[in-house]
């Protein structure tokens, strides 16, 4: 099997032809010393690769092994989807042109066309979902859709109950099977 492998380290690239599945590659010297600093590039062929990638971007393996909770994984989405760039994790806005996550969870604001609405689960999901859907009053409608960039419902989930630790709410999120259209719970129980 043939893999081009291409090491970027500090200014340094090299391109290298490889025969061997598993290969040690050496891809530099470090500024500070004169120890070469060892690299291992694992080459799979294809169909194992995709198997590595569905396993090794699954943010919930942690998660269902109980090593991680929603909580955490609503704080890293928040962190790398881009969250942490408008909505502040303090009751003020820090600056930031988004409602900060803090100090908003259970009460009702004012939102666009003059209606109110409580700050609960449903809304925060709509919300990430659809940011045009209410648009909180004295805010502008900058929130980008980021269906895109959310693989399934449980990251929307985690992300909502990251929101609901900020405000000292307990971990009880209605999930979206367990609600009616209307937001309302139903009577179905609540998947486990």
């Amino acid at each position: 099997m043939f893999c081009q492998v291409s090491i970027h380290h500090s200014g340094f690239q090299r391109a290298m032809l490889r025969k061997t599945p598993v290969q040690s590659l050496l891809c530099g010297i470090p500024k500070s010393g004169n120890t070469p600093i060892g690299t291992k590039v694992v080459v799979h062929p294809k169909d194992q690769f995709e198997q590595w990638l569905v396993d090794a971007s699954n943010i919930f393996k942690k998660v269902d092994a109980g090593e991680m909770s929603m909580i955490d994984v609503g704080k890293m989405l928040y962190e790398k989807r881009g969250c942490v760039q408008c909505h502040s994790m303090t009751e003020s806005q820090d600056g930031k042109k988004g409602p900060p996550f803090k100090g908003n969870f259970g009460k009702e604001v004012a939102i666009k066309g003059g209606t109110k609405v409580v700050v609960d689960e449903n809304y925060l999901l709509e919300s990430i979902k659809d940011p045009a859907a209410k648009v909180r009053d004295g805010y502008d409608n900058i929130m980008p859709n980021f269906n895109a960039q959310f693989r399934e419902e449980r990251e929307y989930i985690a992300v909502v109950e990251f929101i609901k630790s900020l405000n000292g709410v307990g971990s009880d999120l209605a999930t979206p099977e367990a609600t009616s259209s209307e937001g309302e719970p139903s009577d179905e129980p609540k998947p486990e």
